[in-house]
């Protein structure tokens, strides 16, 4: 099974990845350069892929058939699309040994507790979601990174009665160096709602907004490039991390439309304090927000 929990390593012999995009394929590279790396599995749909995966150090081996993977592990990463998570793990919820833990990468919480927490204790098979804020506009194998999760913060959401394999779940991600945060799957949605999915919305809305006028190009230039470059992260992706949190986006999407409307108050009154003193107010949250960020990096191992 591995080490023991009380010695602070991850205590997970065998790790399957299912899914070696980006994110899989960067977890494969960060396991395997351990100094004592567990065994780590591959599931892919294309034997390609696998393959692939192989090749390039991602992965001691792999498959496309879960059941000769699944049985295997000890730990099980879920690094597929949020709504795909759900399925897999309905389908394959047989294959799961008794004792065997379930997380995942994705960025919604809530869809995967309510689908598969019950589904997957009653086989003695722990479920503990992960969503590690790490990631790129890229996608791919060819995008993963060893360095992805240094120094991330890693959200781990697990629900009642999942304490002891949250703990083993939390040695996994600071082994690989990041740190670790819980919140419920519930907490999680909200936040990263307002800190990442509502985001996505606003570069893509700028892209639409601005590069339809002629000119454009000539007249975009560093701020407009660094504001929108999540424009360029998959379409597929983002339709289906936004129909899994629906609620909580419209919610932020909401707040964000209040501030904007507050700020084309002060324009459309001509009250230029009023704009002062919102700016300088966004400056200083923000200055404080950094200096919060950083002092957090300088203490993350």
């Amino acid at each position: 099974m591995g080490m023991d929990v009380a010695d602070g390593k991850d205590t997970f012999g065998t790790v399957a990845i299912a899914g070696l995009g980006m994110l899989g394929g960067s977890l494969g590279l960060a396991l395997r350069r351990l100094p004592t790396p567990p065994r780590v599995l591959g599931l892919a749909r294309r034997q390609a892929s696998v393959d692939a995966a192989v090749a390039g150090g991602v992965i001691d081996a792999g498959a496309t058939d879960p059941a000769g993977i699944l049985p295997q592990a000890d730990l099980t990463v879920l690094c597929l699309p949020v709504e795909d998570c759900v399925a897999f793990g309905r389908a394959q919820a047989a294959h799961w040994r008794n004792g065997a833990v379930v997380t995942d990468v994705g960025s919604v919480k809530g869809p995967l507790a309510e689908g598969l927490t019950a589904l997957l204790a009653d086989r003695g098979v722990a479920l503990v979601g992960s969503h590690p804020m790490a990631g790129s506009e890229k996608s791919g194998l060819a995008a993963a990174n060893a360095g992805l999760y240094q120094g991330a913060t890693v959200f781990v959401t697990p629900g009642p009665g999942q304490e002891a394999a949250a703990v083993r779940v939390d040695a996994f991600w600071r082994r690989l160096g990041a740190s670790v945060e819980r919140l419920s799957p519930q907490a999680h949605d909200a936040l990263v709602a307002r800190t990442s999915h509502a985001l996505h919305v606003l570069a893509a809305a700028a892209v639409e907004a601005v590069l339809r006028h002629p000119g454009a190009v000539s007249g975009t230039a560093g701020g407009f490039r660094d504001f929108t470059r999540i424009a360029s992260s998959s379409p597929d992706m983002w339709a289906q991390i936004f129909a899994a949190n629906r609620t909580e986006v419209l919610a932020a999407l909401d707040e964000i439309g209040a501030e904007t409307a507050r700020f084309r108050g002060l324009i459309a009154a001509g009250d230029w304090d009023g704009v002062q003193r919102y700016f300088a107010a966004a400056r200083d949250r923000r200055e404080a927000w950094q200096q919060e960020w950083r002092r957090r990096q300088e203490v993350r191992p």
